[in-house]
């Protein structure tokens, strides 16, 4: 997460947040506060680094901005990102599959043996089967006021609306950062997996942000069907 007097910005995983960090750092007016992991900033005048996790929701967030004299209702904008849950999950899969040695775990080992439905139904997210990311948009079951959503699927849209409410003219394209290669929506989704990141992520469902989609029968996954054909064909 990051701040200045009039912006808080909660990094969500996977929702574009470090091409939006590396934005805001840019075009903010300092002071600056940022919270990352030890060594995961670079020192610039007006920055305060804070050794934090990144990824606060927003009841950490609170507790952290209380140590600096704020509070989530002082900031005139809160920015939080948004993304279609088919879409985080193939796209976690996806990075998980480069084999990073900093990811070892039992979520990449799943990855890395190519079964999505696995992956979606055991890999936990950050630490959690069931992550309840609206505990980023949430603070006592309410989205706060001032908080706006950015879809990262229309992320430069969203974000010019967001900071023309602060005064800021928004007059470029993010870059694209920690891209992942992976197969289309249609290539993953069985019916399987949709039940399983259903479950997950229903709160995004259940409150309209996102349609379900719905297999008309299930499918073989993406890697299944690679294999089969590389078989077939020697």
């Amino acid at each position: 997460m990051l701040w200045n007097d009039d912006l808080l910005f909660i990094h969500v995983p996977k929702t574009g947040g470090m091409a939006t960090t590396k934005y805001l750092l840019d075009i903010l007016e300092p002071p600056i506060f940022i919270s990352v992991p030890e060594g995961h900033a670079e020192e610039r005048p007006g920055l305060t680094i804070i050794d934090g996790k990144r990824h606060e929701r927003l009841d950490e967030a609170a507790t952290l901005l209380a140590q600096h004299g704020r509070t989530l209702a002082s900031f005139k904008i809160i920015l939080a990102g948004i993304r279609n849950p088919y879409d985080l999950e193939i796209s976690r899969f996806g990075y998980l599959q480069k084999g990073h040695p900093w990811d070892k775990g039992k979520a990449q080992d799943l990855a890395l043996a190519g079964d999505f439905d696995t992956f979606v139904c055991e890999a936990a997210f950050h630490g959690k089967t069931y992550p309840a990311l609206e505990e980023y948009y949430e603070i006592g079951g309410r989205i706060p006021e001032n908080l706006r959503l950015i879809r990262q699927e229309h992320i430069d849209g969203d974000m010019k609306s967001a900071l023309a409410e602060v005064g800021i003219r928004f007059t470029e394209r993010l870059p694209v950062t920690n891209v992942s290669e992976h197969g289309t929506r249609e290539d993953y989704l069985t019916a399987v997996a949709e039940r399983a990141i259903y479950d997950r992520f229903r709160w995004f469902f259940d409150h309209g942000y996102y349609e379900r989609a719905a297999p008309a029968r299930p499918r073989e996954g993406f890697f299944k069907r690679l294999v089969r054909s590389y078989r077939r064909n020697g």
